[in-house]
């Protein structure tokens, strides 16, 4: 299975961290890439993941996805960021 660049951090049991690195995909096809990437991550056992970002367009991206995915808003490593999460 292919995925465009995402760097996944495990953050304790059956707990990920999501980042895309640097890619130019085009939104629609990065989202069909996130779909593919929580499919996997089930799959193997992962309960939840979740991503972080000041940049208010992921919002759209994760609506594109057609996943249940929880959106708030949290301090993360001192500045406040968009938090993206979604239960597997």
């Amino acid at each position: 299975m292919l995925f465009r660049s995402f760097l996944i951090l495990v953050q304790g049991k059956g707990v990920v961290e999501v980042h895309t690195i640097g890619t130019e995909a085009q939104p629609r096809m990065l989202a069909d890439d996130f779909k593919k990437l929580a499919a996997y991550l089930k799959q193997i056992g992962v309960k939840m993941a979740y991503t972080y970002t000041p940049d208010n367009r992921y919002g759209r991206l994760a609506q594109m996805t057609g996943l249940k995915v929880k959106q708030f808003k949290a301090k993360v490593e001192g500045q406040m960021n968009n938090v993206y999460a979604l239960e597997l």
